[in-house]
């Protein structure tokens, strides 16, 4: 093998890694399960809900789980709701990672090699999620805590 086909084939196995760790902004949509991005919720009472939103980004997760709030609010009928709590986690995303490693095996001039080693071209991929507490409300002022559920859709757009 030579050094030149030792080169491409390095290349070609960095791109295909590199590839794979590129993340594009997180799509507005209901989360099939909790590792899932996107969105869930829970009904707590009938004018309370718990929202959450995994997102790439902080404030995706903070924008999208609002959106969602003024979604929920509207469907359920009301024109605002207030935000009770407010929990954001990061998560890092753990499991197998692309990996490459250059090597040579010393027996009589043997020539070099690729294989899998452990420098990690994947990196470690951090999720975030935020979880709201909402009350519905209906006919009420707009305060620090308080949302008017026309304004969210309005002014966030997935």
């Amino acid at each position: 093998m030579t050094t030149s086909i030792l080169k491409k084939a390095f290349i070609t196995v960095c791109a295909v890694g590199l590839v794979g760790c590129a993340s594009g902004p997180t799509a507005y949509q209901s989360a099939g399960s909790s590792s899932e991005l996107g969105f869930s919720e829970t009904k707590i009472q009938n004018d309370r809900f718990r929202v959450s939103f995994l997102a790439n980004s902080e404030k995706e997760a903070s924008d999208f789980a609002l959106l969602r709030a003024a979604e929920i609010a509207k469907a359920e009928g009301y024109s605002h709701f207030e935000i009770l709590k407010v929990n954001n986690r990061d998560l890092r995303q753990s499991g197998p990672r692309p990996s490459v490693g250059l090597g040579r095996v010393g027996l009589g001039g043997v020539g070099p090699s690729i294989g899998l080693g452990r420098v990690n071209l994947g990196g470690n991929k951090s999720k975030t999620r935020q979880n709201l507490e909402v009350k519905l409300l209906n006919n009420v002022q707009s305060s620090a805590d308080i949302y008017a559920a026309d304004e969210v859709i309005k002014n966030i757009t997935p």
